[in-house]
């Protein structure tokens, strides 16, 4: 694991390491327990870090409604937007 390997870094010189191979991923308890690996083309990108959004407590996030809430919801009018224009091709 390089997070703990090497000399020891300074916090700034660790934080910005973490930051940037942070790989979360928000998947509902459905998903988690499917199994199912997803591929980078299914992946939602989050919000960058200064946005303030979507904050770890462990194993859970924080999602507040006029907040994540909203930026959730457009994520979801996107998709089902995308998938209207991709059905309406097949017809």
């Amino acid at each position: 694991m390089l997070l703990l390997t090497g000399e020891q870094k300074t916090f700034e010189e660790w934080w910005s390491f973490f930051t940037h191979h942070d790989k979360t991923v928000l998947i509902t308890r459905k998903e988690h327990s499917s199994g199912k690996k997803f591929c980078r083309s299914e992946l939602i990108m989050l919000p960058e870090w200064d946005q303030d959004m979507f904050y770890n407590s462990g194993f859970s996030v924080k999602i507040r409604k006029k907040t994540e809430g909203v930026w959730l919801k457009k994520q979801y009018d996107k998709i089902q937007k995308n998938k209207e224009k991709t059905q309406c091709q097949f017809i």
